[in-house]
């Protein structure tokens, strides 16, 4: 039987590369036992074809050495962009010692990673308030920029809404929030009628518009995206506020008839009366859209995962999870199960919330969940949350499938862990159950 072939395992770090007295960078990508695979970046004077020349390389192994030998190129690839790097490959004719170690330490470690159900995050999307792609929300992050500020007009009149007492009927005790604003959704550009987005709640345009950025990061669109076996699972409560606004619409008979009988025990003329309906009704239905036959569809929460495999002709699946606050974490380990267990090999997942209306922000007034002061996450001294918006997507693979298609990984998820608080209040977290998720997902690992 022949020796069995060397096995070339994926890797990134940089090397020197010496020919003579010339020394240029390059960055290797995979290793075998008697070979590395990289994409160098001579000067033009080295592109001519040098097969079997001898270099030296030179490179840090995470223990912090240097391994310094020489090596053979033994083929080299076309230009990958102009005449600034090509991609080539070198053997080692007689390894050392410190490079066979280290072959097998990163075969090893690439082993483990690839066992137990890894999963790699390999593209992201986010729209989140000041910060509506990935690297103004990263530039947000190192600057420890606070999206929270006064709650808009526009978003909630707090002449008509606020008082500093939780308890107050009909009022909240919040008057800051991290809101969205400049999001429009480019119907044209994505070939969806005017009228279907006129009559959909625009939690569907946000999430469409912030998976395909996600997946566009991670390399695939339309065209490409592995149709049968990708899906979508997202996150949302409660769909977004313009779905309940626009049930107003709905309630106009009853509005009419509150109206009239107020008019009437004013005793109002009968004809004054009917002018001021007829008048009142334009005024109050003219701030919502008509009802049509994607009325229904727009408004449901559900449909939002739909929308998006509707858009890409995905067939592996969609669908909504609810959990209120950790939805989009129930998403991801959603996902994450689907591709653990071979039901997708592509998943987009994540989460969208724009519903910092009247039911939310004074229903959490009156369990208290709000603070008054500044937030103050994980801490004894917690009194609540300030409320905020947004939408965020991973797209993830198997690990041991992003390595073999190329995919960049940005992080490994190997455990997940989830966890119910049972008996008590329903929207206290307990700290012992938040824990035994935690256990859970280590115990995975």
């Amino acid at each position: 039987m022949g020796k069995r072939a060397s096995k070339r395992i994926p890797v990134s770090f940089e090397a020197d590369l010496s020919f003579g007295n010339v020394t240029y960078k390059a960055f290797v990508v995979n290793i075998s036992e008697k070979g590395l695979y990289m994409i160098a970046a001579p000067g033009e004077e080295h592109f001519a074809s040098c097969d079997e020349r001898t270099l030296t390389i030179t490179f840090q192994i995470p223990s912090g050495r240097f391994l310094k030998f020489p090596c053979k190129e033994v083929w080299s690839g076309e230009d990958m962009s102009g005449h600034s790097s090509k991609k080539m490959g070198v053997e080692i004719q007689d390894p050392p010692a410190e490079f066979k170690e280290f072959y097998k330490t990163s075969y090893y470690k690439l082993k483990n990673e690839i066992s137990h159900d890894a999963i790699a995050v390999i593209g992201m999307g986010c729209y989140y308030p000041g910060a509506p792609d990935l690297r103004s929300f990263w530039e947000n992050i190192l600057a420890r920029r606070r999206g929270f500020r006064r709650i808009p007009d526009q978003r909630l009149p707090l002449s008509e809404y606020y008082d500093l007492d939780p308890s107050a009927p009909d009022k909240t005790c919040a008057n800051r929030a991290a809101v969205l604003d400049g999001f429009e959704f480019d119907w044209i550009k994505r070939g969806i009628p005017k009228t279907v987005v006129e009559s959909t709640d625009i939690v569907h345009w946000l999430a469409l518009e912030v998976a395909l950025r996600a997946l566009e990061d991670a390399g695939y669109s339309r065209e490409n995206i592995p149709s049968d076996r990708s899906g979508v699972v997202l996150g949302n409560t409660l769909t977004g506020e313009h779905s309940r606004s626009q049930n107003m619409r709905l309630r106009w008979p009853y509005v009419k008839k509150v109206l009239n009988a107020a008019a009437s025990k004013r005793k109002l003329p009968s004809d004054l009366i009917t002018e001021l309906t007829d008048t009142m009704e334009v005024y109050y239905k003219s701030a919502f859209a008509p009802i049509t036959e994607d009325t229904l569809a727009g408004g449901l929460s559900n449909t939002i995962a739909g929308r998006i495999c509707n858009f890409l002709d995905l067939r592996g699946g969609g669908y909504t999870v609810d959990g209120a606050c950790s939805s989009s974490l129930i998403a991801v380990t959603t996902a994450a199960t689907a591709l653990s267990n071979g039901v997708l090999d592509l998943a987009i997942a994540g989460g969208i919330d724009i519903s910092l209306d009247t039911f939310e922000l004074i229903g959490f007034a009156k369990t208290n969940a709000l603070t008054r002061e500044d937030m103050r996450v994980y801490d004894r001294g917690a009194s609540g949350f300030i409320p905020g918006e947004g939408s965020g997507f991973v797209v993830l693979k198997r690990l041991q499938d992003a390595y073999a298609d190329g995919n960049y990984v940005y992080s490994v998820l190997r455990g997940w862990g989830m966890s119910s608080d049972g008996k008590g209040g329903l929207t206290a977290p307990k700290a012992q159950t938040q824990a035994l998720a935690i256990r859970r997902a280590y115990g995975k690992a």
